[in-house]
């Protein structure tokens, strides 16, 4: 897990044990932690929670592995609470070799 607090917003990452598919590129773990996809696992929840209002914004991505432990699909879904309501938005992304 990992914890990012800026002036503006506060962020929570959940990671699993598989592999990150991007994780063999050369010097793509070198990028800042705020970019959870620099990680060698993959994020599975992102809690977004403004500091300024009550909104908060939560991710979740289901993926499906292969063999491997790489990911093959991910279905990430995002809960939003802004402006009273909550929406929810699903969008699905597959990897391809």
């Amino acid at each position: 897990m990992v914890k990012i607090v800026d002036a503006d917003e506060t962020i929570v990452y959940q990671y699993d044990e598989k592999n990150n598919p991007y994780k063999n590129i050369v010097g793509f773990s070198n990028y800042s932690l705020e970019e959870p996809e620099s990680s060698k696992n993959n994020v599975t929840k992102a809690i977004i929670t403004s500091n300024s209002s009550s909104e908060i914004i939560t991710i979740t991505y289901d993926y499906v592995y292969n063999s491997l432990g790489y990911p093959m699909k991910v279905i990430e879904t995002t809960k939003s609470n802004a402006n009273s309501q909550v929406d929810i938005d699903t969008e699905t992304y597959t990897y391809n070799k």
